[in-house]
């Protein structure tokens, strides 16, 4: 595995499943791991707990009925036992929470191996348990139009007392977890600084599958790997040009990047200073860029700069000679910092 300004480079997909059956019917991949109900196995487990989120689910069509969970996960080449690999990862997801109940299976595109994992957000009890749902405040209704109305309403009756029994239902499937809810995570965590929701809760799915494969003894490699621009059907013809054109951009930078920093791994630059500082300054400015879409390019001997933009969106000519002259300062700039620091110029 590689990583990146100090972020493991872990390919993983955290999906909400509307229908069990049809991810069940998709899925071409092996079994690795049930751990559902032994007495039902996952073949029996999930259509029970679809059939119950459509019950519960009911004539609501202002939501999706969000019925379970789906993880994808790239795992590395040099792990062999994928079942002791599926069971570490969820066991550092739940981590002091009671293990929710999910099947594994491992599924192969191209040169990668994935652990595609759907995981139920309830619990099941062999015995049915009786839940009872109750008013959460005092509602009134005006004694003349009949409608709901507060209780300082001079013609407001009581009819719901807070406690009050509203409904009740019997089931083997508890209420759901919100270990997978983004509002869930943040309230659990309550550093309300870093309450951004679903981008931290991908974060700490992230940072779990890392802690496994540091238990399954797979080694991390500092490398340089920017980000590219995802391609997508909806983009027309010279959308695909410009996004092509960018992503070779950025993997020249990112090729770029990855020779200087080997060479300064190896030892090949005048270790004198805050050379890897200075070098990783570099790297994170051009980075920034390339994920920004913009770049402040000096004119006038430096004096001032203008903004080059580059965007999929934008003219396929505009974009062209923006890369162009982006690729330009980047090149100069390496070679400066090769120069003063390799050789000493």
């Amino acid at each position: 595995m590689e990583t990146f300004f100090n972020r493991a480079n872990i390919y993983d997909d955290l999906q909400s499943v509307l229908s069990i059956s049809e991810w069940l019917r998709d899925i071409p991949g092996e079994l690795v791991v049930d751990a559902t109900v032994a007495s039902l196995g996952y073949l029996e487990f999930f259509p029970q707990l679809e059939q119950f989120e459509i019950l519960r689910a009911g004539k609501r069509t202002q939501s999706n009925n969000i019925q379970a969970k789906s993880l994808e996960i790239l795992i590395p080449d040099s792990i062999q036992d994928c079942k002791q690999c599926a069971c570490s990862i969820m066991d550092e997801i739940f981590g002091d929470e009671p293990p929710l109940p999910y099947v594994a299976f491992l599924v192969t595109r191209g040169k990668g191996r994935y652990l595609r994992i759907l995981i139920s957000e309830r619990y099941y009890s062999e015995e049915e348990i009786v839940y009872v749902d109750r008013w959460k405040t005092d509602h009134y209704q005006n004694k003349v139009t009949g409608r709901l109305c507060k209780a300082a309403d001079p013609e407001a009756r009581k009819i719901v007392s807070a406690g009050d029994v509203r409904k009740t239902w019997v089931s083997h499937f508890s209420l759901k977890s919100r270990m997978f809810s983004a509002d869930g995570f943040a309230r659990k965590h309550s550093n309300r600084k870093e309450r951004i929701g679903f981008a931290r809760l991908l974060s700490h799915i992230r940072q779990c599958i890392a802690a496994a494969f540091v238990k399954l003894k797979i080694q991390f490699n500092k490398a340089f790997l920017l980000p590219k621009l995802k391609r997508h059907d909806w983009l027309n013809k010279y959308q695909n040009i410009n996004l092509t054109r960018i992503n070779s951009a950025i993997q020249h930078i990112e090729q770029e990047l990855q020779m200087e920093w080997i060479a300064l791994r190896d030892g090949y630059f005048l270790q004198e200073g805050k050379v890897c500082d200075r070098f990783m300054a570099l790297a994170k400015r051009y980075a920034n860029k390339m994920k920004q879409g913009f770049s402040n390019h000096p004119i006038d001997g430096g004096r001032k700069k203008i903004k080059l933009s580059f965007s999929i969106f934008m003219n396929v000519i505009r974009v062209q000679e923006n890369i162009d002259t982006v690729i330009e300062d980047f090149d100069q700039e390496i070679e400066e910092f090769r120069m003063q620091e390799r050789y000493g110029i």
